[in-house]
Parts: C-alpha cells; sequence; structure tokens
C-alpha cells in the first residue's frame, strides 16, 4: 500500500548514486540511496512514497572546479551577472560555459556589497547540469529547481561543528577530488587531490584480486557485500595521499562527499588511516525541525537542502544564471531591460595539474572591510599568482590547448544537444562567412558562346558525316545482329549449306576417358558466419560482432557492427559465497576466480559445419568446467557443463558464477531491463540485446529450486552449486546481439 501523498521531495543526484528524501506534513517521512543503475528498487520506492510531480534537486557533478576570491576579486565582482562572466574566465577545464553557483565563505549567502567577504565560486560543466536535469526528468523526478550541492554540503558541516573543532570535506569526483577545511566559522582553505571513484575502484579491484574494474564499482555499492577482511588493503593507498594533506593541515573530522550509508565503512576505515575520525552529526545541528531524527553523514547535504525549502538560505543559494533571470523578470514592464551579459566563449587555458599531485591548499583572505563600489568595475585579468587563485602549470615548450579531460557522464549522461548556457560570442561573425564556390573537377567553368549556334553532344564542332561511312557502318551492324541471331538458333542454314559442328561431346563414338573422382567439397560457413579473422586463434570476427578471447577462456570486448563495446565480458567465473549477519541480513564474500594461481585454461579454436566454436576447458583446485562458445550470425550460444569439487568455506555455501557484463555506456539509460520466464531483455542504444536460458534448469533468483540466475541492470549472473546432478550443472544460453 502506498504511503500518503508527500508535501516534498528532495535529491541529491552525485556521479554513481541517487538519494531521495520524502516529507509528508513538514517531518521526514523516508529517505534513501540507490546506485544509479538500481532502476527497479528506484522504481519500487518511488510508488511506494507515491511520489509525484517536481522536486527540489542538488547536484555533485563527475567533475567539479572550486574558486576563492583573492583581494582584487573579492572587490571587483559582487553582483551575479559579473561573477558569471568571471567564472566563464577561470581555469575550470569544462569544454562548455559552466553553472556556478556562489556563496559568502563565511556566512554562506548571496555575496553582498556590505560586508565585502571572500566569496567561493564551484562550478560543473553545463552539459553536466543540462544532462542531470534530463536524466531526472526521465526518471520521473523532474525538478522544479536543481542547485549545486557543494555549498549545501559545507554548510551541513559548519553548523555542526564547535569553536575549536574543524572537518575536511572531500568532494569526490570521477579521477579528483576538491578539499575543504570548514570551520565553525565558515570555509578555512581549499585544494584538491588525485582521489576519486577511479581511484577507489582501483584499489578495491587490487584489495579483492578482481578481473574488472567494473566489478570492483559493482561490489563497493553492494550494501551486502563483507569487506571485513580486505579493508586496509583498500584505503591503505589512497591513505597515502590525504594523509600528507591532513599531516600539513590538520583536521578534527574527515567527510566525503557522494558515498551512501552502506559506504560509511569505506569513509571510517579511510579516516582512521589517514590520522582523523569520520564526521558524525546529529540531526539537529544541520537544521532546524530535524531533532530526533537519525542523522546519517551521507544524507547531511539533502537534510540541509529539506531544513532550508528554498534556494535563498544560507549556504542553499540558487545558480548565477538562474538568479540573473529571475531578476529580468521581476523588472516591471516600463522599465527599460539592461542589456544582457554577454559569456565569452571558454578560454582554452590548461587545468591546473591536480591530476597526480596535490594541490597545496589555499587559505582565504580575511574579511575584509566593505569597500565603496564603483559605478562601473572593469574586469581585470585573472591573476594566476594572486593568493585565493590556483595558477595553472604552464606546460613545457610550445603552448597548446590541453586535451579534452571529458569524464564519463555520472548518470550516465545523454549528449545533449545544446549546452545548457551556450557561450555567446562578442562578434557575429564566427561560423557565419561565406564560403566560396568550389569547381567541381572535371568540370569546367561555363562561358556564354561567342555567337547562338547549335552544340553538339561531344562538345566538338558538328560536323556533316559522309554517306559511304554510314553504309558501311549499317552493313557491319546488320552483319554482327545475323550472326548472334543465327547462333542462337533463330535462323536455319540455307540448302546446300555445311551444318555447324556440335559443341556438344555426346554423339562421338571415341571412348570416354575415365571420370575423375571429385574431391568432398569443403563445408561452407552459413551466410554472416564466416570469420574475418580466422588466422587468429583468440578473435573472433563477421559482419555483426566482434570479439577476443583471453588465455582464461574469457570473452572480452564484444563489439557491435559500429566498433562500440556493448558487451564486457562473457563467461568470466568467480568464487563468491554467503552467510546471514548478526543482523539476519545476508552477507556475501569473496573466495576467488579467474585470477587465483590454480585457475587453468585451454582455449581451442576450431570449425563445426562450418560454425567458429571456441572449446574452453577450466581446471581449478574447487571446480572444473568445460565451455564451448559458438558463433553465428547474429547471436553467440555457450554450453557449459560444471563438476564441483570443493565449495566449501567456513564461514558458508560458495557458489561459481558464471556472468555477462554488459557496456553501461551502450545502454538505453532510460530503459529498463525486462526479464521473462525464459530471457533477459536489455534496450541498447542501437537495439535490443536478450540473454535466453533453458527455463527447465535455471530460474530467477532461484525460484522452484532450479539452479538461480542474478540478473540486473547491466549484469546476469548463473550460479553452479555443488548439485551433483548432470542436469543441475549444464547451462545453454544464446546472447543475441543488436
Amino acid at each position: 500500500m502506498a504511503n500518503p501523498a508527500p508535501s516534498a521531495v528532495f535529491i541529491e543526484l552525485a556521479p554513481r548514486s541517487l538519494k531521495l528524501l520524502v516529507m509528508v506534513g513538514g517531518r521526514v517521512s523516508a529517505m534513501r540511496s540507490f546506485p544509479l543503475d538500481a532502476k527497479a528498487d528506484l522504481t519500487a520506492f518511488v510508488a511506494e512514497n507515491s511520489v509525484a510531480g517536481s522536486t527540489r534537486a542538488s547536484l555533485i557533478g563527475p567533475k567539479s572546479f572550486l574558486h576563492v576570491s583573492d583581494e582584487t576579486e573579492c572587490a571587483s565582482f559582487r553582483q551575479p551577472g559579473q561573477l558569471i562572466e568571471h567564472a566563464a574566465k577561470l581555469p575550470h577545464g569544462f569544454e562548455g560555459v559552466p553553472v556556478a553557483v556562489a556563496v559568502d565563505a563565511f556566512t554562506g549567502g548571496a555575496p553582498l556589497a556590505t560586508p565585502a567577504n571572500p566569496w567561493v565560486l564551484t562550478m560543473v560543466d553545463g552539459a553536466v547540469y543540462a544532462a542531470a536535469k534530463q536524466q531526472l526528468t526521465e526518471l520521473g523526478l523532474a525538478p522544479a529547481e536543481l542547485t549545486l550541492a557543494a555549498p549545501i554540503q559545507f554548510g551541513a558541516v559548519a553548523g555542526s561543528l564547535t569553536a575549536d573543532e574543524s572537518a575536511l570535506v572531500v568532494m569526490l569526483g570521477e579521477e579528483e577530488s576538491q578539499l575543504v577545511w570548514v570551520t565553525a566559522g565558515g570555509l578555512s582553505q581549499c585544494s584538491s587531490a588525485p582521489i576519486g571513484y577511479a581511484s577507489i575502484y582501483t584499489a578495491i579491484q587490487q584489495g579483492l584480486g578482481l578481473k574488472f574494474k567494473a566489478a570492483a564499482g559493482k561490489l563497493f555499492f553492494n550494501e551486502n557485500y563483507d569487506f571485513t577482511g580486505s579493508v586496509s588493503k583498500i584505503v591503505e593507498p589512497l591513505a597515502a595521499v590525504l594523509k600528507p594533506v591532513l599531516d600539513a593541515s590538520p583536521a578534527t573530522y574527515l567527510h566525503i562527499v557522494g558515498l551512501t550509508e552502506g559506504q560509511v565503512w569505506f569513509a571510517s576505515a579511510l579516516a582512521e588511516a589517514s590520522g582523523s575520525r569520520v564526521w558524525a552529526p546529529r540531526a539537529d545541528q544541520i537544521g532546524a525541525g530535524l531533532a530526533g531524527l537519525e542523522a546519517k553523514p551521507s544524507f547531511a547535504g539533502l537534510l540541509k537542502l529539506a531544513a532550508a525549502g528554498a534556494l535563498d538560505a544560507a549556504w542553499v543559494q540558487a545558480p548565477l544564471d538562474r538568479i540573473v533571470a529571475k531578476a529580468a523578470q521581476a523588472k516591471p514592464a516600463s522599465v527599460a531591460v539592461a542589456k544582457p551579459v554577454v559569456l565569452p566563449k571558454p578560454v582554452a587555458i590548461p587545468h591546473p595539474a591536480n591530476q597526480s599531485q596535490t594541490i597545496p591548499p589555499t587559505p582565504l583572505a580575511a574579511p575584509a572591510a566593505a569597500p565603496t563600489p564603483a559605478a562601473s568595475v572593469a574586469t581585470p585579468a585573472v591573476k594566476p599568482s594572486s593568493p585565493g587563485t590556483v595558477a595553472p602549470v604552464k606546460p613545457s615548450g610550445a603552448t597548446k590547448a590541453p586535451a579534452s579531460t571529458k569524464s564519463a557522464a555520472p548518470f550516465p549522461p545523454k549528449p545533449a544537444a545544446t549546452a545548457t548556457r551556450p557561450p555567446v560570442s562578442a562578434k557575429a561573425t564566427t561560423g557565419s562567412a561565406t564560403i566560396p564556390p568550389v569547381a567541381v573537377k572535371g568540370v569546367p567553368a561555363q562561358s556564354a558562346p561567342a555567337k547562338p549556334q547549335a552544340v553538339a553532344p561531344s562538345g566538338a564542332a558538328p560536323t556533316k558525316k559522309s554517306p559511304i561511312l554510314v553504309i558501311a557502318v549499317v552493313v557491319v551492324l546488320a552483319a554482327v545482329g545475323g550472326a548472334v541471331f543465327f547462333f542462337r538458333g533463330g535462323a536455319k542454314a540455307p540448302e546446300g549449306a555445311a551444318a555447324p559442328v556440335a559443341t556438344n561431346p555426346v554423339a562421338t563414338n571415341a571412348p570416354l576417358a575415365p571420370a575423375p573422382i571429385p574431391e568432398a567439397p569443403a563445408v561452407s560457413s552459413p551466410p554472416g558466419t564466416k570469420d574475418l579473422l580466422a588466422a587468429e586463434k583468440l578473435k573472433y570476427k563477421n559482419d555483426r560482432y566482434a570479439f577476443e578471447v583471453t588465455a582464461k577462456g574469457v570473452v572480452q570486448s564484444l563489439t557491435g557492427a559500429r566498433n562500440e563495446v556493448l558487451v564486457e565480458s562473457v563467461a568470466d567465473i568467480s568464487l563468491q559465497g554467503s552467510y546471514t549477519g548478526a543482523d539476519g541480513r545476508r552477507k556475501w564474500f569473496n573466495v576467488g576466480g579467474v585470477d587465483d594461481t590454480g585457475y587453468q585454461a585451454v582455449v581451442k579454436k576450431s570449425l563445426r559445419e562450418g560454425i567458429t566454436v571456441f572449446e574452453i576447458k577450466v581446471t581449478h583446485p574447487r571446480f572444473e568446467i568445460e565451455q564451448t562458445i559458438s558463433c553465428y550470425a547474429e547471436s553467440i550460444k555457450v554450453s557449459a557443463r560444471f563438476k564441483p569439487i570443493n565449495l566449501r568455506d567456513p564461514r558458508g555455501a560458495i557458489a561459481a558464477v558464471h556472468s555477462i557484463r554488459l557496456a553501461p555506456v551502450a545502454l538505453n539509460p532510460s530503459a529498463r531491463m525486462r526479464p521473462t520466464a525464459e530471457s533477459f531483455n536489455y534496450t541498447m542504444k542501437n537495439g535490443n540485446l536478450r540473454v535466453i536460458f533453458d527455463p527447465a534448469k535455471w530460474a530467477r533468483d532461484g525460484a522452484n529450486e532450479l539452479q538461480s540466475i542474478i540478473a540486473g541492470e547491466n549484469s546476469v549472473a548463473f550460479q553452479f552449486s555443488d548439485k551433483s546432478t548432470a542436469d543441475a550443472n549444464q547451462l545453454d544460453y544464446e546472447l543475441t546481439v543488436p
């Protein structure tokens, strides 16, 4: 039964997760976080809580940029229009015009003329901002208001600290993170470090000995997975980056933004290894009306947004372009509208080299006295050496534009046709230059004839034909036509003429030579199955798809006709176990897989009745498996026979998991997986992909006591158990390629 209709719904969208908070009658009714690929769980939560209509949302981009004003900037740029123009000139490294939010570094409010405190600009790429709005709309969570989450997080932390406490806030991105030191009086300094989701996944991959980084990402967001035995291995390389930063600028607490409540183990372990403590506030410290509510650190920003109610409160401000547009709409019709601010094109300024090293923290300037506002302030050039601005590292040699640092879309975003706020050039000449006509090669330019006269088709002057030549041509054509007609049998030979010699030797009386014994015809491949890489022992390609097989017998990088990766891996074998924890919840643990020393595979490529087949035999101390992968025109068929040897562990039973992992970027993000009794159907960006299996032996989640299949939004896992019957350990399925 659905809960009462909510009075307000708040969202925080991060690169890898989404958090929802539902309020009913002014009180928090429900809040939960979801990995971005858990669309089924998200849909169920939305339906259960009767979420409908517009929402209020905040965004954490996959790449963000933070800029603190220096003394000159602090005095020169205070108005939203000025700040928008200035933000576009900063070395943010975005491909398009940024979306920016500005707050007073000490109070969290909008920058005011007095007092002229330092301000902080937080920015994301405009294309990412537009994609976030589109993604939320497609999920049925269209935002009436969308702002940036960074200042909200700073405010939530600042409101919980005492005068002698401080906290280091880590804004996680894909490749790097923004570091901000927060006190009870606001922001004190900022920096950045090469820590992000990519480095976390790499640490998990190495700590657990996983084959693929994507598998590490899935486990990181699996609330039921038990990392107990590997925590120190995972956080050690990350703490090596943060600890020197904290040694130089200590902080009482560490708060990592972008995590879910199931990842508190990671935040706690990283804080301890870095010489700090994980930040854990009370709800009433975040906002009024939240007393008595459990305040989990991962929901701090969302609770702060809900407590503010609107984008016009301390630390909760609307994007600058929204403020400018709202001010323009509020002006009376009789008042002349000021000339709109012209946004310059993004300048190709090299991004600070913070991808491989940590930038030293930039301290904020002390509160400045209120300057006398000038009538018109010219925009000064950005001074890299100013104390509030991180100077970009000048590349050695010839200066050139930096390579694109575009990261994967957090949601994942669809490519937008245009950016939310495209840059407007000050001149209208760009792209409008007249293109001169191009002469087609081999065609001369047309000129007017000197005298009107008939033009011969060949382009030469007309000449008079000789009658003798015309008669000769006619005779030749007639002779050729008659000969053709005669040899086709259309005419009889005249009487008395010799009959033509027969070309068929059937009527001859000469003895026939013995006919040669024909060789057995070669078996031809069925249409569309011909292997275009027949000489390659571990590769296959036809007109529709291609893939390669690793030395461990795993199919990887299955690409489509347009050379895009559709499937990351097929037939990857891993050993996973589970047990019931003290809290009654199912806990999962990893035992091993293809990277184990005892995992030995033999791969053989052959041709069977014109079909290319890969035969794979795997031996492992715990199991044996024989697999065949047959390559058809529009699909691959997999057959596997599993033999358990030792699938026992002191913690619980072990399953050998045969998995299929689809490429997330190839999936249509607005479509969910559609299961049937015998297949799992995925909507890709260029068609449909199906995994068809035998429902008499396998069922989703092990229904009817059959072998279990776990199917997600971008993966299918067949779980072999220690059942000894042949039928239970036989797997046959087909994967169709769009």
